[in-house]
């Protein structure tokens, strides 16, 4: 505690030019306590669960958090925990933070998205489906599940008119994968150049399927966006890292302009944000319907900002020593769900956005 004082009065000059907001956000990033705690609406605690299921013989475990909202409006909080070795199991959630079901799977993966063809919701290789009634728990649907397995390790996966799609990059270029409603692969697999001599990868991406209520000011109306969210460590040096936001339509995939450096020939028609400095890749970037959400080089802070790349504001959610975490956020930006791995409980907090 008297640490981080030190630190308040070393920097105090510097904060009392910051902006009230922006002060706030740094006071407390400075605080011990993180910022979630301040937030949260409702807990629940999955210490017995966990610890049934990660049992003494393991070497390591992790865990995700995604949020997912179906077609008819269902929205649904999933916890994944995976051990090493071990499989892992997808714990599924109302809003509330009832648990609803869970299921265990040998396979270790990342893929979480609604079903091109059921709706259904598909985590780590688990397909839950919905009651007849809406306040109906989720189910384990009895169909089975191909199984993809470590395919899906670092693919961001969209659905759009049948077709499930997994987007992913290596080596400076974007690849898709394309799947019929069984899941059986169908496209050769192409590639575009994110690279513009400096190291960029994929690191998150933004589906946005109601394009009825919603409209991207550039793709236009009647275009289903997919934003793609692209990192990159600056050519100068190793130590800052940028962000690129890039507006694609769904209906371009799995071919998205496989001929064009999506980067370059994006900019002058305002497809690609400028490069957005101040950026972390210690966690995915998440889209929301009030903007695009990434970590700042400050621990602990993130930042809400516009598709075009412009700051909205910043917040703080974990503290500088709280570095077990895991989160996402639901797409109109109203709340996101945290794991705490060091107490086992799992979090809704509100963004206050």
């Amino acid at each position: 505690m008297v640490k981080r004082l030190l630190q308040i009065l070393i920097l105090l000059p510097f904060l009392l030019c910051l902006s009230t907001c922006d002060l706030i956000t740094a006071l407390f990033s400075m605080s011990p306590f993180p910022g979630y705690l301040a937030q949260t609406v409702a807990t629940t605690d999955m210490k017995a669960p966990v610890t049934e299921f990660l049992g003494d013989d393991y070497i390591h475990w992790e865990s995700d958090v995604y949020v997912l909202r179906n077609p008819g409006g269902r929205e649904a909080v999933f916890l994944v925990v995976r051990r090493d070795p071990g499989g892992q199991t997808v714990y599924a959630f109302d809003t509330s933070l009832n648990l609803e079901i869970s299921q265990k799977v040998d396979n270790h993966n990342r893929l979480h998205l609604i079903e091109a063809t059921t709706g259904d919701f598909v985590v780590g290789d688990v397909r839950f489906s919905e009651g007849p009634l809406p306040e109906d728990p989720l189910v384990v649907d009895s169909t089975p599940y191909p199984g993809l397995g470590m395919d899906f390790w670092d693919r961001q996966t969209f659905a759009y008119s049948g077709r499930n799609y997994a987007v992913w990059s290596s080596f400076d270029w974007l690849y898709c994968d394309e799947y019929n409603d069984s899941w059986v692969w169908l496209s050769p697999t192409g590639g575009a150049s994110i690279d513009q001599g400096e190291e960029r990868r994929l690191v998150g991406l933004g589906y946005e399927p109601d394009f009825s209520t919603y409209e991207d000011p550039i793709l236009g109306a009647g275009i289903t966006p997919v934003y793609l969210f692209v990192f990159g460590w600056d050519d100068s040096g190793w130590d800052e890292g940028f962000l690129y936001i890039i507006r694609t339509a769904a209906g371009e995939y799995p071919n998205p302009s496989y001929s064009i450096d999506l980067v370059a020939d994006g900019l002058p028609t305002g497809k690609c944000s400028p490069k957005i400095r101040n950026v972390e890749d210690r966690y995915p970037v998440f889209y929301t319907r009030k903007g695009v959400v990434a970590s700042t080089r400050t621990r602990g802070t993130f930042q809400l900002l516009q598709l075009d790349g412009q700051r909205i504001k910043n917040f703080y959610i974990t503290s500088d020593d709280d570095d077990e975490t895991s989160f996402d956020f639901d797409i109109n930006g109203e709340y996101y769900y945290l794991f705490n791995e060091n107490n086992l409980r799992l979090y809704k907090a509100a963004t206050g956005f």
